[in-house]
């Protein structure tokens, strides 16, 4: 397995929160901690990204504060209603990486 994408700690409230280690990943650290909080989500995600490896078209998933679209081998996170979060795009192996690390973690801190 790769180097790991985000450190990942909790709130004072013992909510789960990623910090980017790689300077270039906040808003998808930020995404990860404010939208995908579900094993469910992080499913939808997954099957998203399978789906963009074969798709014709860009595959577009969005959250409550975020939108993720799916673009062959990239995914790009940009939040819906703070523009000064930038759009930020990832690979997407890094992105797959990221999402099982954070399902493990969320697991961990609800107990699963």
């Amino acid at each position: 397995m790769s180097d790991p994408v985000f450190r990942y700690a909790t709130d004072t409230h013992s909510r789960p929160v990623a910090h980017a280690i790689k300077k270039h990943l906040p808003g998808l650290a930020r995404f990860l901690t404010e939208e995908v909080s579900s094993d469910d989500y992080i499913d939808l995600l997954m099957d998203c990204a399978r789906e963009a490896k074969t798709a014709t078209a860009p595959v577009v998933n969005t959250g409550n504060a975020y939108v993720a679209t799916f673009d062959g081998h990239q995914v790009s996170v940009e939040h819906l209603h703070v523009k000064q979060n930038a759009k930020e795009t990832v690979p997407l192996a890094e992105f797959e990486q990221a999402l099982s690390e954070w399902r493990a973690f969320i697991g961990k801190t609800s107990g699963g």
